[in-house]
């Protein structure tokens, strides 16, 4: 299979964050996907990540969220996400679970022993199915054309807690305009001045209602409005669609 140099989105190296800026990007414009990812730091270092590579005619992406805020979990972040980026680069052949359980076997030896990351990984086919993991990570949506709504459990624990673990795939299908919602739980758990979370009901709701050429913005302005622009949490987003 030849390999295509991978697009990989760093919202906030190290070097350049800005403080509480938004970073957004139109990772992939490619038939048959469209993927566009945001992502917003709770001070001025975010440990969420996302990124995308292809491999072949297959798409890989992935989001993440190391535990904790601030520096130290930057810094941990972009360890993991920097071991992820050199697996999927010489993954051809590889199953998701197999990406993960690499992934957790290297970063058992250099993360705290307190520390872990929490992630969704999988490559989305041609023909619109997409292989899956969810290791302990906020549940993935599948948001259908009909306004059907579907939700991914998680298959196995959180990444470099458990030294022997494993986790299991799972394959779902996009059709015409379905999408993929990925995102962290800053966004799940946004809360008003009245202590209410945003929830996944309210994600799905801007989701659904979003301007199909500014997803993105249409959703995070719906955030912003539930909390009136407070944000105590990193938060991502990353939309997948079928085109």
């Amino acid at each position: 299979m030849d390999t295509v140099p991978a697009t990989v989105a760093r919202p906030f190296s190290l070097p350049d964050a800005a403080a509480r800026a938004t970073r957004e990007s139109t990772l992939v414009h490619r038939s048959p996907y469209a993927v566009r990812a945001v992502s917003r730091p709770a001070t001025d270092f975010t440990a969420d990540f996302y990124l995308t590579a292809w491999r072949g005619e297959d798409l890989w992406v992935a989001l993440g969220d190391f535990a904790g805020h601030g520096l130290k979990s930057a810094i941990q972040m972009a360890m993991v996400q920097e071991e992820l980026e050199r697996i999927l680069s010489s993954c051809d052949g590889m199953r998701p679970a197999e990406v993960v359980a690499e992934l957790n076997d290297s970063m058992r030896g250099v993360m705290p022993s307190n520390r872990f990351a929490t992630l969704v990984v999988g490559y989305a086919r041609p023909d619109g199915a997409i292989d899956i993991v969810n290791a302990g990570h906020s549940a993935p949506l599948i948001v259908r054309r009909s306004g059907a709504v579907e939700m991914i459990d998680s298959h196995g624990p959180v990444v470099g807690l458990i030294p022997v673990a494993g986790w299991r795939e799972e394959v779902v299908r996009l059709d015409r305009h379905d999408r993929l919602v990925l995102y962290t739980d800053g966004i799940e758990e946004a809360t008003s001045h009245e202590d209410h979370e945003f929830g996944v009901s309210r994600l799905v709701e801007a989701v659904m209602r979003a301007d199909p050429l500014h997803p993105l913005d249409s959703v995070m302005q719906r955030v912003d409005g539930f909390t009136s622009g407070a944000r105590h949490d990193d938060q991502s987003l990353l939309i997948l669609t079928k085109l």
